[in-house]
C-alpha cells in the first residue's frame, strides 16, 4: 500500500511529460505512485505514459476520452491507492526532495493539508512565490485563497485522501476547479489541521508572461463555494 498518490492529467504533453515524470521518479522518497491520466490526447502523450508504466511499476496509466482537466483529476482520485494525494501538471517539474519533505511534515504534525512555496518559471528567469498563510486555520486559508493572497492550486499541497471523500471536481466550470475543490474542503471542515513548509519544491512553468488570475467567474459563483 503506497503512502502518496501523485495525479497528473495528460493532454498534448509530449514535449514536457518526460521532464515532469522523471523529476517524480527521482524522488528521495519512494513509497508513492504516479497516476497518469491520458485525457484523450491526440499526440504521442499516451504512448509516453505507457512507456513509463512499463519501466517503473509505480506508474499507473488511465486512458480516457477527452473530458477536461477536472474529469481527469477526479478519475485519478477515484483510483488512487495512497493515503495522501498531490497533483502535478504535465508541463511542470519538482525538486527531488519534495515528497519526502511534505510527507515528513505531514507525519510530524498529523495535518490534513501541508502547503509549500513554489517557483514560478518564466522565460529566462525564475521567481520564488511564498505561500505562507497568515494563520494555519481553514477559515483564514479559505479567505486568503478567495482574495488571491494564496494560490488555490493543488500541486503545492499534500492533502489527506479522506478529505476528498465529500467533494468532487466540477465538470461544468472551465476555470477555478482547484479553488472549488479546496474551497469546499476548507469551508465545510473536511480539512481541519493545516501546516506549512517554508520551502519551494514545485516548479510552475509559465511559458508566457506571469498571468495567474484570480478572477471569479459566474459559474464559480453559482457553485456557491463562498462563505456567507
Amino acid at each position: 500500500m503506497c503512502e502518496i498518490s501523485v495525479i497528473i492529467p495528460v493532454y498534448k504533453a509530449e514535449a514536457t511529460l518526460r521532464r515532469c515524470v522523471n523529476s517524480l521518479l527521482a524522488q528521495t522518497y519512494h513509497n508513492f505512485e504516479i497516476i497518469l491520466v491520458d485525457d484523450g490526447s491526440p499526440d504521442k502523450s499516451g504512448d509516453i505514459c505507457n512507456q513509463y508504466a512499463c519501466i517503473d511499476n509505480r506508474v499507473r496509466v488511465i486512458h480516457k476520452d477527452n473530458g477536461g482537466v477536472s474529469s481527469a483529476r477526479q478519475i485519478g482520485i477515484n483510483v488512487a491507492k495512497g493515503k495522501y494525494i498531490i497533483h502535478a501538471d504535465s508541463d511542470d517539474w519538482v525538486d527531488p526532495n519534495m515528497l519526502e519533505e511534505l510527507y515528513i511534515r505531514m507525519q510530524l504534525t498529523q495535518a490534513d493539508l501541508v502547503i509549500c512555496d513554489y517557483i514560478l518559471e518564466l522565460p529566462g528567469k525564475s521567481k520564488y512565490i511564498k505561500q505562507a498563510p497568515s494563520h494555519l486555520d481553514p477559515n483564514t486559508l479559505f479567505r486568503q485563497c478567495l482574495r488571491g493572497e494564496i494560490q488555490a492550486m493543488l500541486w503545492n499541497k499534500l492533502i489527506r485522501k479522506s478529505c476528498y471523500n465529500d467533494v468532487c471536481f466540477p465538470i461544468d466550470i472551465d476555470f477555478g476547479e482547484d479553488l472549488f475543490v479546496l474551497g469546499n474542503m476548507l469551508r465545510f471542515g473536511t480539512i481541519k489541521k493545516i501546516d506549512y513548509v517554508q520551502f519551494a519544491f514545485y516548479h510552475y512553468n509559465k511559458t508566457g508572461e506571469y498571468s495567474i488570475t484570480n478572477t471569479i467567474t459566474p459559474k464559480i459563483l453559482n457553485a456557491q463555494i463562498f462563505l456567507t
